[in-house]
């Protein structure tokens, strides 16, 4: 006897509600509290972090505070008078990419490097995109986000001669801690380490600040106080950095600075340092910088904060970016119909029968 499944989404939003009823007993009030307290009162440190217990941890350099810029929150056409009045330029990219993966017949991948760039101070600038196309390359992720990050260097060297600033900024959208490849071969991690490493060096060297700028569910100023002796790992539990900056901070601080561990640039000798910017409540981004941009974080936070409220909540050229890389499911099904016209070859022929019922599903 055959049983349809009529109970999929009631199952999933009871599961839903269970976990939601669960997080009291994870997280209790308390011990948040505890522990922000002893957070607070723990004494900065400017050592170089060396323990590896962790992939990635942060520790504080300066007091534990909320940092400001201005006593009240400019508005969108004071934050762009604020902009030029600095004479700041400001580029960011961003990437998006398409390929058949496991489900081609041939390892195609594009590539789409989103470019946004403007000089405030002149009120020059453009938007652009820069597409890149390999069937070498499409033969595993981590060897497709190596050939991607080397893209990615080749449009900052194109891009980065047009900015004319005072101060010049290139926003990414990534971390810089590049904790994510852990998990990779010691010769793939170090590929890819080297390869940010060098651009973020040459950006440096042509006076231009790269920030890495994000969400993330890091936990690493935990991590910080258990390598540093002061918490021990089993009395509390994982808590995120930005539910605790966002108990510290008021809307338009940053937190104090923060030396980053990385695993991963442990090969490179890359040092970097960041700090955490609150956009609005609950609104908490982590911006990552070299070590040697460190004078300028003043800088750092201005241009985050002033483009966070020109984009009303997120940097402005990091979404204006996003839309120049962002390859939409009409573009991808476009892209699909000409490779398949190229060869000769009808989608069904060189995609596996799983990705085409996936496009064209029994219901």
């Amino acid at each position: 006897m055959w049983r349809e499944n009529t109970d999929k989404i009631v199952k999933i939003i009871n599961a839903v509600r269970k976990a939601a009823m669960e997080i009291p007993n994870i997280y209790p009030p308390s011990k948040i509290n505890d522990l922000i307290n002893i957070w607070y009162s723990s004494k900065p440190s400017a050592e170089k972090l060396t323990n590896g217990k962790y992939s990635t941890y942060i520790y504080h350099v300066e007091e534990i505070k909320g940092y400001a810029i201005y006593k009240s929150m400019p508005s969108i056409n004071e934050a762009l008078t604020e902009l030029e009045n600095t004479n700041y330029s400001v580029a960011s990219i961003d990437s998006s990419s398409h390929g058949t993966g496991g489900h081609g017949f041939i390892p195609f991948i594009i590539h789409n490097v989103g470019v946004w760039l403007r000089n405030y101070g002149s009120g020059s600038g453009y938007e652009d995109n820069f597409v890149f196309t390999s069937i070498t390359e499409g033969l595993g992720e981590v060897t497709e986000r190596i050939w991607m990050k080397k893209n990615e260097f080749k449009v900052i060297k194109e891009i980065s001669k047009d900015l004319k600033g005072d101060v010049n900024f290139m926003m990414l959208d990534e971390s810089f801690n590049i904790g994510f490849t852990i998990t990779w071969s010691s010769q793939e991690r170090t590929k890819y380490s080297e390869v940010l490493a060098e651009y973020i060096d040459y950006l440096m060297n042509n006076n231009i600040i790269p920030l890495g700028i994000f969400y993330t569910r890091a936990v690493d100023i935990i991590r910080g106080l258990i390598i540093k002796g002061i918490i021990n790992e089993e009395d509390y539990p994982m808590i995120q950095d930005k539910v605790l900056l966002n108990r510290l901070l008021n809307v338009g601080e940053r937190s104090p600075i923060f030396t980053v561990y990385s695993k991963p640039h442990t090969i490179t000798n890359l040092e970097t340092c960041c700090i955490y910017v609150k956009l609005g409540e609950y609104n908490i981004l982590r911006v990552e910088f070299p070590k040697t941009a460190l004078k300028m974080v003043n800088h750092i936070h201005r241009v985050v904060l002033l483009e966070g409220i020109v984009g009303e909540g997120y940097p402005y050229p990091l979404q204006a970016s996003h839309e120049n890389a962002v390859l939409s499911r009409e573009i991808r099904e476009a892209i699909t119909e000409v490779f398949s016209e190229e060869l000769g070859m009808l989608d069904e022929l060189y995609l596996s029968k799983k990705e085409v019922s996936k496009r064209w599903p029994l219901a």
